[in-house]
């Protein structure tokens, strides 16, 4: 993909993104101004949103004229696709990364117009699309592990750097899990500290 800066006026936002978090929106303002942008945002060639759009908001309310993008064509998403499916049939991904694989998977293919939305009527005419149990079929794992392991997700991206392939994103998926439920500086806290002691559990450092 084609990374460049884009006009924030520009990108193209579908019905289909979930609803925005007022709240993920602040918190990501907030890094914004400290850190700047870690995770560009994607889209396609037509600029169409395909992941980002908390960042593209936060972007917004601060008045930035333009954002860093992966401009994505056709190609590129099934390329993309097939090594996040080797990737992920492989099992050497930590949580962490098996999460970023999880949930950009599911963007590639709803992108792809391949993905049945949740929610949707399960009687419409749309056999051909994939489902939560099928996606989950497919990496040997039920409904339920496949969604619990697709919410490390949630995690802010500078705590997914922070932890991403050591021991902590190994260890216990419901430290990890309680992690990604707490606010933006609780999870910032909670890296810093295991980085400083990293003999301690994740669970030890959230208390």
């Amino acid at each position: 993909p084609l990374l460049k800066q884009i006009p924030v006026t520009a990108v193209i936002v579908g019905e289909r993104l979930r609803i925005i978090d007022e709240s993920k929106v602040f918190e990501l303002m907030q890094s914004y101004k400290e850190i700047g942008v870690i995770n560009p945002i994607s889209v396609d060639k037509d600029l169409i949103l395909i992941a980002g759009a908390h960042r593209l908001e936060a972007a917004r309310n601060l008045g930035w004229e333009t954002i860093e993008a992966k401009i994505f064509n056709h190609e590129d998403l099934q390329r993309e696709l097939i090594e996040i499916d080797e990737n992920l049939i492989r099992n050497e991904l930590c949580y962490v990364g098996e999460a970023e694989h999880i949930q950009k998977r599911e963007l590639i293919l709803t992108s792809l117009g391949k993905r049945k939305q949740r929610g949707s009527n399960q009687y419409a005419d749309d056999e051909d699309l994939l489902t939560t149990d099928v996606l989950a079929s497919r990496l040997g794992t039920s409904n339920k592990m496949y969604r619990l392991k697709r919410q490390i997700g949630d995690l802010h991206p500078e705590v997914r750097n922070a932890i991403r392939g050591t021991e902590y994103a190994r260890r216990n998926l419901n430290d990890l899990l309680h992690l990604s439920r707490m606010p933006m500086q609780v999870q910032r806290r909670v890296a810093e500290m295991s980085k400083k002691d990293p003999r301690q559990t994740l669970k030890f450092h959230i208390n």
